[in-house]
């Protein structure tokens, strides 16, 4: 009896995983799944994955000043430089979702996401300020961030006065996670109206200036001076460097369910046919193509990256060619692929 195995593993940022819960069903041969949710770093690099989203107010050009819900905004161009205003990775537009991406993005350096978004013959500029230490560095760009970003970019970039900090190099100072602490609280305030008028907001935005905003809010936010004073290190003590932790476990899912998956997959195959040269793995949805191959013949290993493939259902058939030519259906595996970046990057 063949036995297959798809396990799914997180591999830098290409990450393999299926949602709690899931299963397969299909060939009564066994198939077993384990999902591994581990982050490991890939040597240098990390790949930047994020939505560029405003207030629906910014799209309209009301006057009015409101309670605004953020919105993703699809066409925008983003840009990757460093401080020195140099790029570091080629430009990439925002699709329909308003979602983006950047490959091979080197770690521990600081550099500033920039976006630019068309708003009625206007453009508007955002931007957001990163330091990737993990494979993975989720960007969400949007009013928050472009304040702070717009602040500590400024010609005077603290909220108060602070001896220990004036005349350092705060770009390469702060701290990314203290960082994203004040973001939340500076998006929580904008949530519960704008601190100008969205025309005024939009010139600012504009102009890629609207530091004055952020000191505006802070006039009337002591926690918000407090804290932002708080996200960079002394230049007398060491730099730190944010990481977060992730947790490891495994799960064997049953049976009666198609898959959850995102990331790129591992499949393996116990027990294959006598005389096996290859095994090749064969994706069908609307259409079919082969997806991965192995000649390992000790673990027939092989991997899929389900990040080319389209977000859809997948029947997954796992074919043994012997030396003679023959095929050998050695068993099939019921996927959905969902690479949406909810999976990686939750919208703060």
């Amino acid at each position: 009896m063949f036995r297959l195995a798809v396990v799914a593993l997180v591999l830098g940022v290409t990450a393999g995983c299926m949602l709690a819960g899931t299963s397969v069903t299909g060939d009564p041969r066994t198939i077993d799944i384990t999902r591994i949710a581990k982050v490991m770093v890939s040597p240098g690099t990390s790949k930047v994955l994020g939505t560029v989203r405003i207030p629906q107010a910014l799209l309209t050009g009301s006057g009015a000043t409101s309670p605004n819900e953020l919105v993703t905004v699809s066409g925008a161009t983003l840009r990757l430089v460093n401080e020195h205003g140099a790029a570091i990775a080629s430009t990439q537009i925002t699709d329909a979702d308003g979602v983006f991406s950047f490959s091979e993005v080197p770690l521990g350096v600081s550099m500033t996401l920039e976006a630019e978004v068309p708003v009625n013959g206007k453009t508007l500029r955002l931007a957001k300020l990163i330091r990737p230490t993990e494979a993975l560095t989720c960007a969400h760009v949007d009013l928050a961030t472009t304040l702070l970003a717009n602040k500590l970019l400024s010609t005077v970039p603290l909220l108060a006065s602070d001896p220990g900090l004036e005349g350092a190099d705060l770009y390469n100072l702060y701290m990314p996670l203290r960082l994203e602490d004040v973001e939340s609280h500076v998006r929580t305030t904008l949530r519960q109206g704008l601190p100008t008028s969205v025309d005024d907001f939009i010139t600012q935005l504009t102009q890629g200036d609207a530091a004055s905003i952020l000191n505006q809010m802070a006039q009337h936010d002591s926690k918000l001076v407090t804290d932002y004073q708080n996200i960079f290190e002394r230049p007398d003590s060491s730099l730190v460097i944010d990481l977060t932790t992730s947790a490891v476990g495994t799960n064997s899912i049953g049976a009666n369910a198609r898959n959850l998956v995102f990331g790129v997959l591992t499949f393996k195959v116990t027990g294959a046919p006598e005389g096996a040269a290859r095994i090749e793995y064969w994706a069908k949805a609307a259409t079919q193509q082969k997806v991965a191959e192995s000649t390992k013949t000790d673990t027939w290993e092989a991997t899929l990256n389900s990040w080319n493939l389209p977000d859809g259902d997948y029947t997954i058939d796992t074919i043994a060619i012997l030396g003679n030519g023959k095929k050998v259906l050695v068993g099939k595996s019921y996927l959905q692929i969902q690479n949406t970046i909810a999976n990686f990057c939750p919208l703060p």
